[in-house]
């Protein structure tokens, strides 16, 4: 039987590892990050689907000092402890985003949000795997970064063909080559 769904794939963060640490790489929130389909091969976008970011720093403090000395410093880093639901409390930066439909040219169609399927138009992004301590194993950060697969609403899309599901967040390297093999 043939398939309605189509996935996109996109990666603006190529090669990112534990190097990147401790904070690690956000999404730029003065980006424009977008994805072109061409549909009738004429080399023009025909539709685009446009990807905004909002960064949220919590300022989330930790005591400092002991007695009257004793201070509240906001900290650095990304969290200050163990992470596992959405927006989580230790999280001191969340990512969010928002994201938008072009049909047309993409500077100049018709644009629409998509919308969560609940209601909504911001999606959250999960924080980066830092590590065990912060998320777990791997199971664990699988459910964690489960909680932030979102089912949507496409605008535009005919009855009972406008929905799926919208997920931006670290992945294994979905481009990768073995390039020794190749010149080998």
């Amino acid at each position: 039987g043939r398939s309605d769904y189509v996935t996109l794939i996109a990666n603006y963060q190529p090669l990112q590892g534990p190097y990147g640490g401790p904070n690690y790489f956000s999404m730029d929130p003065n980006a424009l990050y977008e994805i072109h389909i061409d549909n009738n091969g004429d080399a023009a976008e025909d539709i685009t689907f446009q990807f905004r970011f909002n960064n949220k720093l919590n300022n989330v403090a930790l005591p400092i000092g002991v007695g009257a000395a004793q201070k509240s410093v906001a900290i650095p880093l990304i969290q200050a402890g163990a992470v596992a639901n959405l927006s989580d409390a230790n999280l001191n930066l969340n990512e969010s985003y928002s994201v938008n439909v072009v049909r047309g040219d993409r500077r100049k169609g018709t644009v629409q949000a998509v919308t969560k399927a609940a209601g909504g138009a911001s999606f959250e992004k999960p924080v980066d795997y830092i590590g065990v301590k912060t998320l777990g194993n791997d199971a664990a950060y699988a459910a964690y970064a489960g909680k932030h697969i979102h089912s949507i609403k496409v605008p535009g899309c005919p009855a009972g063909k406008d929905t799926g599901k919208v997920f931006v967040g670290q992945r294994q390297e979905g481009f990768a080559v073995n390039l020794g093999p190749i010149f080998d």
